[in-house]
């Protein structure tokens, strides 16, 4: 397929590389740069909604999108109390969290956390019954 594919990437795979193309008719060279970007999360360019609106006995996602690399492990809170996958609440791998057959007691602040070997971040929304 002509193409370099790289997992588990470290500092010490940035670089130049070149790919070359060969057939009869001549050779093609192409060049590109790699560059390792390392950043805490942020949730500077993507902060979660303030406000997030439900209704009673529906599902609703609350996304936390963070800028972050490497990627960030999850977590979240409502109030105070650290939340945990359960037959109502689910933690999606991409940090989003899911919450299903809403009821009154599901009103509150939420918030995601968002931690890797740079740094770590959080943010909030509020969560409304309709």
């Amino acid at each position: 397929k002509g193409e370099l594919r790289m997992q588990s990437l470290s500092f010490d795979d940035a670089g130049m590389y070149q790919c070359i193309a060969e057939n009869t008719h001549g050779i093609i060279y192409a060049n590109a740069e790699l560059k390792i970007v390392a950043s805490p999360p942020t949730f500077e360019l993507n902060p979660m909604k303030k406000k997030i609106l439900a209704a009673k006995g529906g599902r609703v996602i609350i996304e936390c999108k963070p800028k972050a690399a490497p990627k960030p492990k999850f977590s979240w809170s409502k109030g105070t109390e650290l939340l945990v996958n359960g037959s109502r609440i689910r933690i999606w791998d991409d940090g989003s969290l899911e919450i299903i057959n809403i009821t009154k007691l599901d009103e509150g602040r939420y918030t995601c956390f968002a931690e890797n070997n740079r740094g770590k971040a959080n943010s909030t929304g509020v969560l409304e019954m309709t």
